[in-house]
């Protein structure tokens, strides 16, 4: 299958919900490895100089923030292991521009009151394979202050339930208030159709925690899920460090210069929120083996992921690279969808792959990627064409050994 460690560095989240220093640093220049060969990477178009620093994060501060919260939140397969379908574009996973997004993500209504003082959030949600439920929604709201995400509880525990201009014909189920086992703060809500859906919205200091979960499997497993989910968040919330709300336009965009050294998402792609630095925790919200892949990148102490116009992920040294790349180019090479294709021009140890989706069809497209490592880098890249595959993996090399 497509995995999304692959479409990452392609793709962006396709959702009605898309928007869009002063201590940053250059980043340090990549050793070359002793196999590569510079003289022959031709990077065609793509830059190969890496961009001034980029300073502090103005009005993009709410994003850097939730990027940097959403390594404390609870992901679904935190709660239930078997919960990992739905990483990439079906599901929802990122941060998010307006409170009111939730409504878009939960099929709820979303009063304007409840989104007063919301200052970011993230979401991440994940099913079983095959898209068998039960499914769940994790996500955490910050506001301005804690009597703020209170009542946007108390308006939402009356008001946030199934929105009718999201049904057919506007009819919706109707929701009865709920209350969640062993969090009377909860703000519950329960309704049935082909299933049944529990919604909670817990407030917790600035903080309002919200959860969703489908099921047909039994009456409880939705509740179950979502009770557990909230367990898990609580203490999980209270180990993050906010910056204060009138310091969020002055955290830095770039504080290690490692974007700088990142391809660019493609220029109409460049608003996408999920597209930044995540630490580990944070980035298996956008991976389809998120306890082999947190063990993989904890095992070669990966201290800085960027997601971008490729994936660049900074591990301990360049033998912890090296094991990335290994892992992941076995992974896709024992993967049937992929086939193997010759290394990059210049980068001889470059594993790289062609996938064919729907040959023969009207809806036939191709995917090429590559895997390869520059000293303590990993890095993965992806194009629809072979000449730009071999662009990018170039520029991107380039990019990061350049002094």
């Amino acid at each position: 299958m497509l995995t999304v460690r692959s479409l990452l560095a392609l793709l962006a989240l396709t959702s009605v919900i898309a928007a869009g220093c002063s201590n940053t640093t250059e980043g340090d220049a990549a050793k070359k490895p002793a196999t590569a060969d510079s003289a022959e990477l031709n990077a065609g178009n793509y830059p190969t100089t890496p961009r001034p620093p980029l300073g502090d994060a103005g009005t993009e501060g709410q994003y850097v923030e939730a990027r940097r919260m959403a390594d404390f939140v609870v992901m679904p397969f935190d709660v239930d292991p078997a919960l990992t379908a739905g990483g990439g574009i079906s599901f929802f996973n990122g941060p998010f521009k307006g409170a009111d997004a939730i409504g878009v993500i939960f099929d709820t209504f979303f009063p304007d009151t409840a989104a007063r003082n919301y200052v970011t959030g993230f979401m991440t949600s994940r099913q079983h394979e095959g898209g068998r439920n039960p499914n769940l929604f994790s996500g955490v709201l910050r506001y301005q202050a804690a009597e703020d995400a209170a009542a946007a509880a108390d308006v939402l525990g009356v008001e946030g339930g199934p929105d009718p201009a999201r049904y057919p014909d506007n009819k919706a189920p109707d929701a009865t208030p709920t209350s969640i086992p062993g969090h009377p703060e909860s703000r519950g809500l329960t309704w049935s159709g082909t299933g049944t859906t529990v919604t909670a919205y817990t407030p917790h200091g600035p903080y309002l925690l919200v959860h969703q979960s489908y099921s047909t499997v039994g009456p409880n497993e939705a509740m179950d899920l979502v009770t557990r989910a909230i367990d898990k968040q609580l203490p999980m919330i209270d180990q993050f460090k906010p910056t204060p709300v009138d310091k969020l336009a002055e955290l830095p965009l770039d504080p290690d210069g490692l974007l700088a050294r990142t391809l660019e998402p493609r220029p109409d792609e460049r608003g996408r929120l999920r597209f930044g630095l995540y630490g580990v925790h944070a980035f298996r919200a956008f991976s389809d083996d998120p306890a082999g892949d947190e063990k993989l990148l904890n095992d070669a102490g990966v201290d800085l992921i960027a997601i971008s116009g490729a994936d660049v992920y900074r591990a301990r040294d360049a033998a912890g690279a090296g094991q990335i790349i290994d892992a992941w180019a076995k992974t896709r090479g024992e993967d049937g969808d992929w086939d193997a294709i010759d290394p990059v021009a210049g980068l001889p140890d470059s594993h790289c792959f062609k996938m064919e989706n729907k040959p023969g069809s009207d809806d036939a497209y191709t995917y090429y990627s590559c895997l390869y490592t520059a000293d303590r880098y990993a890095v993965d890249v992806i194009a629809s064409q072979k000449a730009a595959l071999s662009q990018k993996a170039a520029a991107q090399y380039l990019l990061l050994t350049a002094e």
